[in-house]
């Protein structure tokens, strides 16, 4: 309802304001979708409210499950759409920003790839007839390249790993003391 709202009901706010707002609720609904998807594979995708009409038939709310990668791709589509929406929000340390929209795209088809390649490894891959639950197989290099892509955008970025200290097991104690 926010999404779909948002221009004409938000009066106070200004263009750039409604923009980053949608662009971070979109983010949410796709972390929200990858988290289902995750641990549930193919989800009912619905993208606009479902209002109910008080008729007595719910058929119009019942919304079958999206085929498993159809998630992924939606998850995929709505990072590449909004990334640049985001970057007003670079300053911010708890709010998204373009770095974290690619940080849930690369992970989102890092999981994808996995799904796609070794699911299909399996002596019984798991998978339903519709494709609800599994990814075929050739999908997974795509997938895996669009995680690459959105992990160099992410290096390439103000951001870098933690090195302070040349020994490495060290310096991930270090990280994880650092105060």
């Amino acid at each position: 309802l926010s999404l779909e709202n948002i221009q004409t009901l938000s009066t106070k706010l200004t263009p750039a304001q409604k923009n980053l707002f949608s662009a971070e609720l979109r983010f949410i609904r796709a972390f929200v979708y990858f988290e289902m998807v995750k641990r549930m594979g193919g989800v009912p995708l619905v993208q606009k409210p479902l209002v109910y009409d008080f008729s007595g038939d719910p058929t119009p709310l019942q919304v079958p499950r999206a085929k498993e990668h159809e998630i992924y791709d939606f998850i995929y589509q709505e990072m590449e759409a909004i990334k640049e929406d985001l970057v007003a929000n670079n300053a911010s340390k708890t709010r998204s920003n373009k770095y974290t929209a690619l940080a849930l795209e690369s992970r989102a088809m890092l999981y994808a790839a996995s799904i796609a390649k070794y699911n299909a490894l399996m002596a019984s891959p798991i998978s339903t007839k519709g494709g609800e639950v599994g990814i075929p197989a050739s999908m997974a290099n795509a997938y895996y390249l669009k995680s690459l892509n959105a992990a160099k955008q992410i290096i390439t970025g103000p951001y870098s790993l933690f090195n302070d200290n040349p020994d490495k097991g060290a310096n991930f104690y270090d990280m994880l003391n650092k105060k």
